[in-house]
């Protein structure tokens, strides 16, 4: 397994062919994506019976890599910063849509299974409940600029902190502080009080 060094040295690389318009570029790109999407797939999927059963975490991935394949057409990331954006922006996105439609289905169908999603969720410390995904999805979209950023990267992306940090070219400590705040945000927006997230 490649270290973050080595996946960010790499993805930089991808980033110049692409705007040097070579297509391998974007086909890299797209692969490293792709990884992480899964993995935020499985981990959405993994407190949520009720989506489960009615998809699949390939089929939520071909869904969300569609649209990161749409918008690497349309635009071209200046930074690997950038790229990181665009790409947080298009799980967003995937994430919203699958949430609202399970919403409706789940009205649909009664409220037992939304009772199983939080007995399942309640040792998660993430929203319980469809409409609470769709909610907390939309409040990530509302959050200043710096703090979302940060959220995004770390929490849709997964980065470390570090990584964070030498993507922004600011501190650690920086990036501890807009991630604190984004959580705060958060927790005041959907809870009315800062969550106890990682």
């Amino acid at each position: 397994m490649a270290s973050p060094g080595q996946t960010t040295t790499e993805l930089q690389r991808w980033l110049d062919l692409l705007r040097q318009g070579d297509q391998q570029g974007r086909t890299e790109l797209l692969d490293h994506a792709c990884e992480r999407l899964r993995g935020l797939c499985r981990r959405m999927l993994r407190g949520f019976p009720l989506v489960r059963r009615w998809e699949q975490t390939d089929d939520v991935l071909q869904n969300a890599m569609l649209r990161l394949f749409r918008a690497l057409l349309d635009v071209q990331p200046e930074s690997l910063r950038h790229f990181y954006n665009l790409a947080a922006q298009q799980i967003r996105r995937e994430l919203i849509d699958l949430a609202r439609q399970h919403a409706r289905l789940d009205g649909q169908s009664g409220q037992a299974h939304e009772a199983a999603d939080l007995d399942e969720a309640a040792d998660l410390d993430e929203p319980a409940t469809l409409a609470q995904w769709t909610e907390f999805h939309a409040k990530v979209e509302g959050l200043p600029d710096e703090e979302r950023e940060v959220f995004s990267l770390l929490w849709y992306e997964e980065l470390t902190q570090a990584e964070v940090a030498d993507l922004l070219k600011v501190s650690t400590r920086t990036v501890l502080r807009r991630w604190q705040n984004a959580r705060f945000l958060l927790g005041l927006a959907l809870y009315g009080r800062e969550p106890d997230t990682k």
